[in-house]
């Protein structure tokens, strides 16, 4: 059943589609829901900084990612600004989610019922899963001038899709979103208040270290994409009464989009906070011929959208019962870490919507064009977890699965996160979730109080 299904949504996709999807599921690495112990890893405090080899600054950031260096030195990459900018970005990133049985339901009764493939078994579907990936085309590395270091270019994929419970359990046509995205750090608040060296920057000259509490930068990001969802010529199913709206089973879908944005941020050093505020305005081009974009679209789906983001992750907190982790032959005590995340996505249509007729049965009494979509996640990141994370849901508006934009929906919906490039807060180092050094007759971790029958405290 499983290669059918497999089978049936690749047949779907065009032949360049496929390519990115073949490079999407073999990028994708396994998910690890119950991996707590993946990312520590401890060194000692007194590993020279010349000593490393020049690495690229993610392989850096592994590299200091559980030392036992003193904080307040600012021996750290996590106190660099150009890493801290860079993996700004990572945290404004789209979220990548797997929900279970979500829940999709229109605001009110159909005008045009469901067909089967079409979700009409009911407001629940067997699964939803959006998967962006962004791969860095170029970007600047410690020894690069100022200028590079504060720009990147990625080539994205973002596919979505939703697989109904009807009979077969068929595949909504599924967003495909391939192309190009430059973002820019242009300003940030940072300046050298000591003339004096940083004598532990004996890496790289180049390397600026962070002297202030507050943080604040402003990005510049530009986007083209391409936009579709890779079925045959076709737009509307029409029923026995010669009424129609957008065919949701095989409906081709097709656009292009550039989208413009302005990022600020708010990195709270010493709490790992990190507040992000984003205002793009997004424009959808290309004509009935060639560039496509569907005829039957033209003031119907909108070319112009503002389109708002308020991004927050709060600091660092330690629930849960306490990891046992082994090492060199010694056996840890560590404190589960955790971060929460709040993202809010806003968007606006601003054009003519003359055209636009949605799929409600009581529509004509009203003049609404539904031109805003409200959708708003709850993330609970574990920081001991390499991907995995979990996350809820929730959304107003036009579906946002490309075809079904004419059905106006709220949804809920619960399920894992996760992230082939994980964010973790500037500040934050893993030995800083060692609590102890357990003796040989510790109990384990389901032990009386949890706790080593032995316990020397790690500092």
């Amino acid at each position: 059943m499983l290669l059918n299904l497999v089978g049936e949504f690749y047949q779907n996709l065009s032949k360049m589609k496929r390519l990115f999807a073949l490079i999407v599921l073999i990028s994708l690495p396994m998910v690890e829901i119950f991996a707590q112990n993946s990312c520590i890893e401890l060194h000692g405090p007194d590993i020279p900084r010349d000593k490393i080899p020049p690495m690229d600054r993610y392989d850096l950031d592994f590299y200091y990612h559980g030392m036992n260096h003193d904080l307040k030195a600012g021996d750290s990459l996590k106190h660099d600004l150009y890493y801290t900018l860079q993996r700004n970005w990572v945290a404004n990133q789209e979220i990548a989610y797997m929900t279970f049985a979500p829940l999709v339901q229109s605001i009110g009764a159909y005008r045009i019922p469901l067909r089967a493939n079409e979700g009409e078994a009911g407001p629940l579907s067997l699964f939803e899963a959006k998967v962006p990936v962004r791969f860095v085309v170029a970007q600047g590395r410690p020894s690069s001038n100022a200028i590079y270091r504060s720009m990147r270019i990625t080539l994205d994929y973002m596919p979505n899709f939703r697989m109904h419970l009807d009979e077969s359990k068929p595949l909504s046509p599924s967003d495909q979103r391939v192309g190009l995205t430059w973002d820019y750090a242009f300003w940030n608040n940072n300046r050298n208040l000591e003339d004096k060296a940083d004598s532990s920057q004996t890496y790289a000259t180049n390397l600026v270290p962070i002297n202030r509490k507050y943080l604040q930068s402003l990005n510049f990001s530009f986007r083209v994409h391409h936009y579709s969802n890779g079925q045959s010529p076709g737009f509307f199913f029409t029923d026995s009464t010669g009424d129609q709206r957008n065919d949701y089973q095989s409906g081709d879908f097709s656009s292009n989009y550039f989208r413009f944005g302005l990022t600020h941020s708010l990195n709270v050093l010493n709490s790992g906070k990190l507040i992000q505020s984003s205002l793009y305005l997004r424009q959808d081009w290309g004509t009935n011929s060639g560039l496509f974009f569907s005829p039957e679209q033209n003031r119907a789906y909108g070319r112009t959208r503002i389109e708002m983001v308020f991004d927050y992750r709060g600091r660092v907190f330690y629930a849960g019962k306490r990891v046992s982790y082994l090492q060199d032959g010694k056996r840890y005590l560590l404190r589960k870490a955790f971060q929460n995340h709040w993202r809010l996505e806003l968007t606006y249509i601003a054009d003519d919507l003359s055209d636009f007729r949605p799929n409600l049965k009581n529509w004509e009494t009203g003049d609404s064009k539904y031109r805003t979509g409200l959708k708003a996640f709850y993330e609970l990141s574990p920081l001991n977890h390499r991907n995995i994370g979990y996350m809820a849901m929730i959304y107003y508006g036009r579906d946002y699965l490309n075809i079904r934009y004419d059905n106006i929906v709220y949804s809920i919906q619960v399920g894992v996160s996760f992230s082939l490039d994980k964010y973790f807060p500037t500040l934050y180092n893993t030995n800083r979730t060692v609590e102890g050094l357990a003796g040989e007759d510790y109990a384990g971790p389901w032990g009386l109080g949890n706790l080593p029958a032995h316990y020397q405290r790690v500092d």
